[in-house]
């Protein structure tokens, strides 16, 4: 669980918890509740399991995809725009979305960009279901 205090770590101290689980302002008032902090400390357990069967994978052949995109950040990061590359490419049917006024909570800062993601995506399947 190191990594939950590393995380809490990075927080400003005005901002404390909140900051630490992901959330400010409204964002951080709907995020710390004792179930969310359980299930972000058993995601957090479960992280190296998920990513190494992540990593396994090296083609979603022509699924849909569509990767969802933050467009603040403090300071360009080249590797993170890497990995969203390499999400891109995992399907021949992809397509990269941006959320320019959010940063990584789009869920709550862009929600009509995260719903209209979600609302393309299930459109695409509609019209090409899986065989």
């Amino acid at each position: 669980m190191s990594w939950i205090c590393a995380c809490a770590g990075r927080a400003a101290p005005s901002e404390g918890a909140a900051a630490a689980a992901g959330g400010s302002g409204a964002c951080a008032s709907l995020n710390i509740t004792p179930r969310f902090i359980q299930t972000w400390i058993a995601e957090g357990q479960g992280l190296h399991q998920g990513l190494v069967q992540a990593g396994a994978v090296e083609s979603l052949g022509a699924m849909p995809l569509i990767v969802l995109t933050r467009g603040l950040t403090a300071e360009p990061d080249p590797e993170w725009q890497t990995h969203q590359t390499g999400f891109l490419q995992l399907s021949s049917n992809s397509q990269g979305l941006f959320a320019d006024n959010s940063g990584h909570n789009i869920e709550y800062e862009q929600p009509l960009a995260a719903v209209g993601a979600i609302t393309q995506m299930v459109e695409q399947v509609r019209q090409h279901p899986p065989r």
